[in-house]
């Protein structure tokens, strides 16, 4: 594959690239190859891109923001029934301001500084039952980093439909992953089944996060902490 020339328009970092990907399951070899190139140039060049025509139908997608609202706007002594600090494997439900930011490397912040966070979240992981690979009973893998299994969900009966909507969504959301993995290899000029072997049991983790209005018109408070990738 020709890489881009350090001139392409992908280099101008003003704006991210959106990539369209109705061509991920083309049958044309030349279609998805041109794809990788674009996703190829992205990378390389801005570092970031967003995506679109990738699949999802908006249904599915309205009612994974509608489920998330639904637990938000639950009483907070039910949503702390599914308390992430119960579980071993931080799933579940993280209250407001429980979270704090620490800065960055370039920019710490001292721990008695750190302000809390103005947002909630609710936190999952890959189970068999969103992996249409697998059967809902299939056993894990060795799970060396703990990143498999031991959701907690909330209770049928406090939110209906909640867990079957958002194990639904996640089924998409892993076979969009699992394509894309086939188009970064053909990007990287590898064979484009290069990384099926090592996504058969996928470290998948997914929060759903809520941001409530700042509480003081004219200030700005912190709904999340800046995040940073360690080469």
């Amino acid at each position: 594959m020709t890489k881009a020339p350090e001139s392409s328009q992908l280099a101008n970092c003003s704006q991210i690239p959106i990539i369209d990907l109705s061509t991920l399951d083309s049958s044309n070899f030349d279609e998805r190859r041109k794809l990788a190139q674009s996703i190829y140039d992205a990378c390389t060049q801005v570092g970031f891109f967003y995506i679109k025509n990738y699949g999802i139908p908006e249904d599915k997608i309205d009612g994974i923001h509608s489920s998330a609202k639904r637990f938000f706007d639950l009483p907070e002594e039910q949503k702390m029934k599914i308390y992430i600090g119960n579980s071993p494997k931080f799933r579940g439900y993280s209250p407001l301001g429980s979270e704090k930011s620490t800065g960055t490397e370039d920019d710490p912040i001292a721990e008695e500084d750190a302000v809390s966070a103005l947002s909630e979240a609710f936190d999952i992981g890959y189970e068999t039952a969103m992996d249409p690979q697998k059967s809902k009973d299939d056993p894990f893998p060795h799970d060396t980093y703990g990143l498999y299994g031991d959701n907690q969900w909330p209770d049928s009966d406090m939110l209906p439909g909640f867990t079957e909507t958002y194990i639904e969504y996640c089924t998409m959301m892993l076979g969009l992953c699992r394509k894309l993995m086939r188009i970064f290899a053909l990007a990287l000029e590898l064979p484009e089944d290069y990384f099926d072997s090592m996504i058969q049991n996928p470290g998948v983790t997914s929060r759903m996060m809520h941001y409530p209005p700042q509480p003081v018109k004219e200030e700005v408070r912190q709904g999340l902490g800046a995040h940073t990738v360690g080469n």
